[in-house]
Parts: C-alpha cells; structure tokens; sequence
C-alpha cells in the first residue's frame, strides 16, 4: 500500500490554528501528543463545531483504528469500510503516514478483488434526504431509522451535497461527551446539517447499470467516495465504503468498532474476535448486514476507567444493547450476551412458541445476566 505524508498539528494547539490548515486544503489533521498519534480531526468536524478559537484541538478530536505496514489487504480493507477516509499508519508508536481510502478502493481494483456487480446492486435506495436547515441530531435520527448512512442534503429543493455518519457521528459523541444530558441535547439539536456542506464536494453521478469497476474509476479520477445512481431520476446512492464492503467475503459481518482510546487500540483484534464469534452465532439465525460497536471511557480513578458499551446488529431485524462495567472485557461480554439473549428471544416469539431446550436456555441466560435469580418462577 502507498503511505502518503500524513499532515499533523499537536493536541495543545488552538482551533483557529487547525481552521488554518484545513482551510489550505487539507481533509485530515493527525494529532500528536507529546509527538505519539493521539486522535484525528477531520475538516467537516472543525466546519460543523461551534467556533473556539481558544479550545484546544485535543478536545475535538477523536480516536480512530491504526494501520501497520504489515496488515494484509483484508485486514486495511475491514478498518476503511468503518466509513474512514484516511487513516495512520503506525510503527513502534511512530506516525509513518496516512493512507487513503480511495487508495484501498484502488488497490482492491488491481487486484481484481472488486465483485462483478451492477451499481444498482448494492446502491442505498431509495434517496433518503434532509434540509440543510435540519439539524446534525436529525441526520443521525434519519440514517438510524433508515438504517443507512449517507443522506442527500438539500437547500431550496435543490441537491446541495452529501454527508455520512462519519461525518456526523465524532461530533454528536463529542458534545455528548463534554456536556451534561440536557445541554447536550440543545447543543446536537443547534448545528444545522448545512454546516459541513462547505467542505462536502460537489455531487457526481453514475448509470444505475454501470459495473463496480466503473464507479471506483469515477471516483479515484474525481477524487470522490460517493456517486449519485440514476436512470432518467435519482435512485440512490453508492460509496466508496459500500464497494469495500462487497469486496470482502461475505461468510464475514460487517463490524464497526470506535470510541477506542490509543491505550486500548493494541486490544482491538481481541475486542473484534470476541464480538465476530458473537455475530457469527446470531448469523445463524438472522442474516447480519451491519454492526457497531461503540466503547465510551468515563470517568478515571487511578489506573482505571468505567466503561459504557454499546452494540447496535442490523439485519432484519436492529437491536440495540447496552454495558457498564469497570472491566472493559467483562462490559464487552454483557453486551455480547444480552445481544445474543434478543436475538434468540425474538427469533422465539416469531416462531410462536418455544421448544423445552430453548425455554432452558433463555432461562439460563437471564439468570447468568442477572435479570432474574435462582428460585423465581419462569413462566
């Protein structure tokens, strides 16, 4: 893979100084402190913040998953289809370089690992948009219900840009972080979606019957990761992180993992196998299309940190899950749990009925998670 200079600023650096450099051009601010890859900071992130010329560029910035020149494609691959545009690329605590996620798409092109498949076949349809107007809390609410994540904006009914939850989510998790529950609740609902439509490029568009191939060629000549899919109208939208998706084998879920600190970034292949064997027994019983798992860190005593996690599997179903613990991997197998219990129980409920083994082994779930104890009456 092709490691491109990486553009970095330190985590004690003021915003306006960050707003400088992005404003010259650049899309992703790698933060250092005390000169060890600390976090990103990305130019739709600094567009949609409200404007602290004396915050610290540490305070905006978030955690993002790491390469190393030794990860095999699948590997890169997996990280990027997170929805990343750029990611670091590390060695021995040293920040080599970025690499790009059209360099990935590019690489999979090469080497003939983009499937065969029309634009159509793996477009989010249909169109879902939002007024530029609507507030960033709003587009989240949107791709949530609609289980997609990338919404058309729109200003005086005309298409003005695209956005992604990679673009909205850093942000609503930050000011989730730094404010009390109800202020940050005015302050997700006060940034209007038209705030990162600045640095969203311009719209481009591709047939509907156009092969995969084409559309990275589009978008690596454009410099783009999404391409509007038409026929005589509008029908949806395919991106980059779509086509990186399709390209990975499929007996595989999706798995999207953030809020990691740098600390705990060497215990992400741990956290990732525990949670892909998880998916792959519910996988059995609901086809898997996407999850996220997102790690909070609260407040430190000492050496330690308390954890909230929260697990969200799409399918045809979506279910949500959520831990708190002391111990980030006992919180990581609560969650795990709970979410298998969900699956199962709906999966029950559908069937009508439960069979004796089934009846058991819910019952043993909820005992084990604490839910009910030894002794009480299961109806």
């Amino acid at each position: 893979m092709e490691i491109r200079p990486a553009t970095t600023i330190d985590a004690d650096e003021r915003f306006d100084k960050a707003l400088k450099m992005i404003q010259s051009g650049t899309t992703t601010l790698f933060v250092l402190k005390d000169g060890k890859y600390a976090g990103i900071l990305t130019d739709r992130a600094l567009t949609s913040l409200p404007h602290q010329p004396e915050a610290k560029v540490m305070s905006a910035s978030w955690k993002a998953p790491t390469l190393n020149k030794g990860m095999e494609l699948d590997e890169i691959a997996v990280r990027f289809a997170e929805g990343y545009r750029e990611l670091a690329v590390i060695e021995k605590g040293k920040l080599l370089g970025m690499v790009r996620q059209l360099d990935i798409l590019e690489l999979l092109k090469n080497e003939g690992r983009v499937p065969k498949r029309r634009v159509n076949e793996i477009m989010s349809s249909p169109l879902i948009t939002i007024d530029a107007n609507s507030s960033l809390a709003q587009a989240a609410s949107l791709m949530r219900k609609n289980e997609i994540h990338h919404l058309v904006v729109t200003d005086d009914s005309k298409y003005a840009g695209i956005i992604s939850s990679s673009d909205v989510q850093p942000m609503l998790e930050k000011i989730n972080e730094r404010l009390p529950f109800a202020k940050a609740r005015e302050g997700t609902r006060s940034i209007p979606t038209r705030s990162v439509l600045s640095s969203t490029p311009k719209i481009h568009s591709i047939r509907k019957a156009a092969y995969l191939n084409e559309a990275v060629e589009e978008m690596i000549k454009l410099g783009v990761s999404t391409l509007l899919v038409y026929d005589g109208k509008p029908l949806g939208l395919v991106h980059s992180m779509d086509i990186i998706r399709s390209s990975l084998p499929s007996s595989e879920p999706q798995l999207e993992i953030s809020g990691l600190t740098v600390e705990e970034q060497d215990q992400r292949e741990d956290i990732r196998r525990e949670c892909m064997a998880t998916l792959k027994q519910i996988g059995r019983v609901m086809p898997i299309e996407f999850a996220r798992l997102t790690v909070k860190a609260h407040s430190k005593t000492s050496a330690r940190h308390k954890y909230s996690l929260h697990l969200m599997v799409s399918g045809k179903h979506t279910f949500e899950t959520s831990a708190f613990n002391w111990k980030l991997f006992t919180a990581l197998n609560e969650v795990l749990s709970e979410m298998e219990r969900k699956v199962m129980q709906t999966k029950d409920k559908e069937k009508g009925k439960r069979s004796k083994r089934g009846r058991k082994r819910a019952s043993f779930i909820r005992i084990h998670t604490g839910e009910i104890y030894p002794g009480k009456p299961v109806k």
